[in-house]
């Protein structure tokens, strides 16, 4: 484990001519997110030929904010809650305002039921909390009693009975909190499900980060959010591009496949108020963090059944997919950080996953339950992720018989899986809309996913604190449905650019035994390059293939806003042997990563 750029320092030095590194301090990854700094310094070379290494880490707990409310779905199976529900909302319902557009009275119904459902929440925990005082009071009061057994036996069970279930609730809560989605029967202990909550507060913490402007390490509230603020509105912010590009990128790939007319008929259909019930309830029992209004999808659905609202909801998702008018809420997002491998200390390995309001991820599901019927006419064979019948072991099983085959015949061709940095945040507007227009999407639907995708609200959670609003002018939101297919829209060109490129070879499959015959129409084709959404593993006969590579990626970034760590991608070879051709080449390439 190591903070900042110290990974490649020599720990251990002897003369000017034996150095190397063999000291560490190893961190378990539950205290990765308290590691402050690491450093090494060099000491008298006449008390040893060691460095020190040192590390500072912060013990004390990270003071946190208040977070997201968000509504406890445990209510929405109480009846009483359903039954106070129903009437706030027929309440709600004769005071709209009949002057507003649809849109905007949604934001005036949501808000309502968002405080409804808060005053209710608190009436029934303070209810709950005196309500197992009493019935434990009452038990022993009954055992007190000294009654005859047969009582005892007829009335105990009756009060245990009452006593479980609400304890069975705090249970439930306490899950939801720690995140689990599953649990041995035998971990039931509220306690030891608050030290899960606890545990996973502590590894998704941010203690410090390092400020780039100063080079120096931060750790006070205020700092985080300034650095959070100025890294995240740089990330959203578009680098230009020119649309002249973009079309002249497109135009170059032969035989582009399109959506053919029913197809974009079906993906601009109405959508009725049972395409939004349905999906509502496939995901009634998903533990989904809901967005800044706090309602679940459980909760979504209770109101999308109510009969006076039906009309409004219908018309608000068919407007927003008709002509790209939505409620200002599904716009207003909040995001969370979480940690993926190295140093945490800087943002780069904080992966932000919007927390989007659920009745705007029920919209992006109907899309996305519609696209994926039609999408794998267009997106080549392979990509396999997130399309139907293709899986990821399918690749991983290719790559497996190509190795195999390389080693047999001890073939020197290598493979690069490229690092995309911040893949999913880099997607620029005007190369998607691009781009799907090229694929024979509707514009009104291209219209429709652009204006939700872009021009959002953002806050960045920092700790339990929000920074100030950020525009998010590029990136597809992480944690939306959808954002998986349009992605994979977007990656294909570039994909589609190496499979069309005669000049790149790729790994050209041979026999193994000369003495079967066969004809060059029965071989399968090169192939070049594999991918997993964004996990991309490209395929080099040589060095000419990964100066082509770099021509491919350079013209794709130019016109995309994608960029490839070079220094992070990882090379492997197809043999299992080392090449020390390939090595030098590649060092060079700063591509270090070379078994």
């Amino acid at each position: 484990m190591h903070s900042g750029d110290n990974s490649n320092i020599p720990t251990f030095r002897r003369n000017d001519e034996i150095y190397s590194t063999i000291d560490y301090i190893f961190i378990s990854n539950q205290m990765r997110p308290m590691l402050k700094s690491t450093d090494i310094h060099r000491l008298h070379s006449s008390w040893t030929d060691h460095q020190l290494l040192s590390l500072s880490i912060n013990l004390g707990q990270t003071p946190t904010g208040f977070g997201l409310w968000r509504a406890n779905p445990i209510l929405a199976q109480q009846k009483a809650y359903r039954v106070q529900l129903k009437q706030r909302l027929t309440s709600i319902v004769s005071s709209l305002p009949n002057q507003i557009a649809a849109q905007k009275q949604w934001d005036y119904v949501k808000p309502e039921i968002r405080l409804f459902t808060q005053r209710y929440a608190i009436d029934y925990t303070n209810w709950r909390k005196k309500s197992i005082k009493v019935l434990q009071r009452k038990r022993n009061a009954f055992l007190q009693s000294q009654l005859p057994i047969a009582i005892q036996l007829q009335c105990l069970p009756v009060m245990d009975k009452q006593i479980e279930s609400l304890q069975q609730e705090l249970v439930d809560i306490a899950e939801l909190k720690a995140g689990i989605r599953w649990r041995e029967h035998g971990e039931k202990s509220a306690g030891y499900l608050k030290q899960i909550h606890q545990v996973r507060n502590v590894e998704q913490s941010i203690n410090c980060l390092q400020d780039t402007t100063s080079g120096s390490t931060v750790s006070s509230r205020t700092q985080l959010m300034e650095i959070s603020q100025t890294f995240y509105q740089e990330l959203y912010s578009v680098d230009p591009v020119d649309k002249h590009d973009i079309d002249c990128y497109l135009q170059d790939l032969a035989d582009l496949p399109q959506l053919n007319e029913d197809d974009r008929r079906y993906l601009i259909s109405p959508i009725t108020i049972e395409d939004i019930i349905e999906q509502s309830k496939k995901v009634i029992g998903k533990q989904s963090s809901p967005g800044s209004d706090g309602l679940g999808y459980v909760f979504m659905h209770l109101i999308y059944q109510f009969s006076p609202l039906k009309d409004l909801i219908t018309k608000i998702y068919n407007t927003a997919l008709a002509a790209g008018s939505f409620p200002s809420s599904w716009q207003d997002l909040r995001v969370r950080l979480l940690p993926k491998k190295g140093d945490l200390s800087t943002l780069k390995n904080w992966r932000p996953i919007s927390l989007i309001n659920c009745d705007a991820k029920i919209y992006t599901r109907i899309i996305n339950q519609r696209m994926r019927s039609v999408i794998d006419t267009i997106i080549n064979r392979y990509q396999t992720g997130f399309l139907g019948d293709r899986f990821i072991a399918e690749n991983g099983m290719i790559l497996n018989i190509l190795m195999e085959q390389a080693h047999v015949q001890k073939r020197p061709e290598i493979g690069l899986l490229l690092d995309q940095e911040k893949a999913y945040d880099r997607v620029h507007p005007m190369y998607l809309r691009q781009t799907m227009l090229a694929f024979g999407f509707p514009p009104s639907l291209v219209h429709s996913l652009e204006s939700l995708f872009f021009g959002n609200a953002v806050r960045i959670n920092i700790n339990g604190y929000f920074t100030n609003r950020i525009d998010q002018r590029r990136g597809l939101r992480q944690g939306d449905p959808l954002s998986p297919l349009l992605f994979n829209i977007a990656l294909e060109s570039f994909l589609r650019h190496i499979l069309q490129d005669s000049s790149f070879q790729g790994f050209r499959f041979q026999l193994v035994s000369n003495s079967v015959t066969t004809t060059s129409n029965t071989m399968p084709p090169p192939l070049k390059v594999l991918a997993y959404a964004d996990d991309v593993c490209v395929l080099l006969h040589s060095t000419d293939d990964y100066c082509r590579l770099r021509h491919h990626l350079d013209r794709y970034g130019s016109v995309s806003n994608a960029k490839v760590n070079i220094h992070k991608t990882e090379a492997f070879s197809l043999d299992g042997r080392s090449y020390p051709e390939w090595i030098a080449f590649l060092a060079v390439q700063d591509i270090l990563a070379f078994p």
